[in-house]
């Protein structure tokens, strides 16, 4: 089948820190829209709840591509370092 080396080559890119990756920066985008888009419809700029809502899914948006990272770099660490 034609068609099907073009989709058997896209999932080599489905791996467990890539789909990490995308939650983490899910959770950013998430958190930035949210705040703007209840700041925006209610006029609430300063709102102590708002803020506390936002940066939770910051932080662990922030800290999940972080943790990636780490572990890639150990990863690449131990693999040069046998």
């Amino acid at each position: 089948m034609p068609g099907r080396d073009k989709i058997g080559s896209g999932l080599r890119y489905v791996t467990v820190p890539n789909i990490y990756r995308f939650f983490g920066l899910f959770l950013i985008i998430i958190s930035v829209s949210f705040y703007l888009g209840w700041s925006v419809a209610y006029g609430t700029w300063g709102d102590i709840g708002l803020y506390s809502f936002t940066i939770v899914l910051l932080v662990f948006g922030i800290l999940t591509l972080l943790l990636v990272d780490e572990k890639e770099r150990t990863k690449r660490i131990k693999e040069q370092n046998p």
